[in-house]
């Protein structure tokens, strides 16, 4: 809670179609940023880059240098130069399965309908995850910095941007108060 991204800056952004006031300005037009790079930033000031240049994964660039990831691979000088497959243990995965065992996402999810419990891959981290994609999606929309207050999970200070991150529903598709 409380958490991710602060600022997200969607300037360098290329669309196939114009954009103005952050919607295209041709209808019935592929109109999704092919070409983006947006620059992310956590209130300790760690930096974060949504891009799509480079091979679809994650990297992560620290002072010992780069590791890279997607579904495939794992590869970068830390890995290379220290990999060591031995001295991971099933220990280790227990921590990170969060105590469950390692069965894939489809198969967790269905063990915790039958028998309770929260997912390994829960809710609450992926609501931050997408709401960062969402974010950045707005910036680059706008081609601009929006700012973002993670606690109230709010838009600050800019209208136009918070008027894209929650749209009034049709009528009779409005999800109930509870």
């Amino acid at each position: 809670e409380g958490m991710g991204p602060i600022e997200f800056d969607g300037a360098d952004a290329k669309h196939p179609v114009a954009f103005e006031n952050g919607y295209p300005t041709v209808d019935d037009s592929y109109n999704t940023s092919d070409d983006y790079a947006v620059n992310c930033k956590f209130a300790n000031g760690t930096e974060m880059t949504i891009t799509s240049r480079g091979d679809n994964g994650i990297t992560f660039e620290g002072t010992k240098g780069r590791i890279f990831v997607n579904r495939g691979k794992i590869t970068g000088k830390p890995i290379d130069e220290n990999w060591d497959a031995d001295k991971f243990t099933d220990e280790d995965l227990v921590k990170l399965y969060k105590g469950k065992q390692f069965e894939g996402h489809k198969n967790n999810f269905y063990r915790c309908i039958r028998e309770g419990g929260q997912t390994v891959s829960d809710v609450f981290t992926h609501v931050q995850a997408m709401n960062t994609c969402h974010l950045a999606c707005i910036a680059a929309r706008l081609g601009r910095t929006i700012r973002w207050d993670p606690k109230e999970e709010k838009i600050v200070g800019d209208e136009q941007a918070a008027a894209f991150f929650a749209r009034k529903p049709r009528e009779g598709f409005e999800i109930p108060r509870v």
